[in-house]
């Protein structure tokens, strides 16, 4: 299911650590699985948005919730 659906999808273990992309997720990145999987996103974001969302993601691993986010 999720190598059919056309939004970019993402996994991480309990640290934040990236182990599972879509083939969505590559194709809207322009990015290859093995850049993707652990740290390697934040390669991905542009440099004046990095700071923000590392400390977003940081919260989100502490918390330990289920996260999910829509961009139009």
């Amino acid at each position: 299911v999720t190598s059919l659906s056309p939004v970019a999808l993402v996994r991480t273990d309990k640290d934040g650590l990236v182990t599972f992309v879509n083939d969505a997720f590559l194709r809207i990145y322009g990015r290859e699985q093995e850049e993707m999987l652990m740290d390697g996103w934040a390669d991905a974001v542009h440099p004046d948005d990095i700071e923000r969302l590392e400390k977003e993601w940081a919260a989100n691993v502490r918390s330990r919730e289920e996260q999910s986010r829509e961009r139009a």
